[in-house]
């Protein structure tokens, strides 16, 4: 077992869990050692947001002499319980040697007993800020919407399929028609997030991508290529996240 999460007790009005690494966290690149942290429940980070500073110990509990031995910060500093750090402790509680050997009374019967002490010192909305994550390397990936019977199309939007980019699907929006200033002489293209349910209120993608329509009988494609920001706001403001592909004077790319 790589990683071990206690049951979840209540500090402070909060909820708290032990994590326990007991090889050590590789992540951290920790050997011989048991790695420990305290992780709040993220569900209790509500409204977004909010954050929770607590001063904790950790406590190893010695079978044989019935006392403690007790892991915590000489200098008692306040750490920061956040969206995006929920976990804070040790790389390395205590070596493994120490820990198995059977004189100090930490692992008896196979048996170990590890505890925490939290107390929140203080709660807090902070200021808005934003988390950007940076992709090294480009994802791309190409996409036919094929459609059959155009001149019998009624409707003003048709949706493809959806389609894998990176960790999200989109789709193509298609209005036959146009819309705004190009409403009846030109046909409108989008690219719309298909799977916007499973991304939290807020959350921006940073997209470029070309659009094309493709001239079946002299291969002269018309194209359009756009960078935008695909944005989800909370409430349903806006049901859908969209990026239009237009000229300069339409949100529209060809002549109907």
């Amino acid at each position: 077992m790589e990683r071990y999460e206690t049951g979840e007790f209540e500090s402070g009005g909060y909820n708290w869990k032990l994590v326990i690494y007991p090889s050590g966290n590789k992540d951290k690149n920790v050997t011989e050692h048991i790695s420990l942290y305290l992780a709040i429940e993220a569900a209790d980070l509500r409204p977004p947001g909010w954050e929770v500073h607590a001063i904790f110990r950790f406590f190893l509990h010695d079978q044989i002499r019935d006392n403690y031995l007790t892991i915590e910060d000489t200098q008692k500093e306040e750490r920061r319980f956040r969206g995006i750090k929920l976990e804070w402790g040790y790389d390395k509680v205590i070596p493994l040697k120490t820990f198995k050997d059977a004189r100090n009374g930490y692992l008896v019967d196979d048996t170990c007993v590890f505890g925490a002490e939290v107390f929140v010192s203080k709660q807090r909305s902070m200021d808005k800020g934003e988390c950007l994550e940076l992709i090294k390397e480009s994802i791309t990936n190409k996409f036919v919407f094929r459609i059959e019977n155009y001149s019998k199309l009624t409707t003003d939007f048709y949706d493809s399929n959806s389609f894998n980019v990176g960790i999200y699907k989109w789709k193509i929006w298609l209005g036959p028609n146009g819309e705004g200033i190009g409403l009846g002489n030109y046909n409108s293209l989008h690219l719309a997030l298909a799977n916007k349910s499973s991304l939290s209120a807020g959350t921006k993608i940073f997209a470029e991508f070309t659009m094309r329509i493709l001239d079946q009988v002299n291969g002269r494609h018309p194209s359009a290529k756009h960078n935008c920001q695909l944005q989800l706001l909370a409430g349903g403001l806006v049901p859908q996240a969209i990026c239009m592909v237009g000229t300069d004077s339409s949100q529209s790319v060809l002549p109907i």
